[in-house]
């Protein structure tokens, strides 16, 4: 028999033992992992018609650069769509809305935030009180038109209405 030296030890020799996990992420005795799919062509063998693995054909040529400048050319990780939305243009308006003079100040307005997470819970009340107050069951008296602007409204001029 041999003998043991310091130097050699007796589990060296054994095969290495491979531990569940090691290798897959499903371990020892998991079914092998699926051979993905080339061009949606089955296994990437070809499908039961017998056609084997089609090629893509030869992208289109390059198109000439458009003779308008895209405002993205300078920024590299940036690509913006110049196409008009359908459903976007429903949401624009026409002409700046009444208590704004400008554009900019109705622009000013919509790009501060508006909500009791960004402003004090007062002032978040006050954006959302309305113009009109009244108590439940109180009569509102219709709207009459004066005499001055029913005669503008005669002759084509504008209508003004008041309380």
């Amino acid at each position: 028999t041999r003998q043991p030296t310091p130097h050699h030890h007796p589990h060296q020799d054994a095969a290495p033992v491979a531990s569940s996990g090691w290798g897959s992420w499903a371990g020892m005795g998991a079914p092998p992992p699926r051979v993905p799919r080339v061009n949606g062509k089955g296994k990437g063998k070809g499908n039961k018609r017998g056609r084997q693995g089609s090629k893509l054909p030869p992208p289109p040529p390059k198109k000439e650069e458009p003779s308008v400048a895209r405002r993205d050319k300078d920024m590299p990780l940036v690509i913006l769509n110049e196409k008009r939305v359908k459903a976007a243009a429903k949401l624009k308006v026409s002409e700046v809305p009444y208590p704004f003079t400008s554009i900019e100040q109705y622009e000013r307005s919509l790009a501060v935030p508006a909500g009791k997470e960004w402003n004090a819970i007062s002032a978040a009340r006050g954006f959302a009180r309305p113009e009109i107050l009244t108590r439940a069951g109180q009569v509102i008296a219709p709207i009459k038109q004066s005499e001055a602007s029913k005669t503008k409204a005669k002759t084509g001029g504008g209508k003004r209405w008041e309380q």
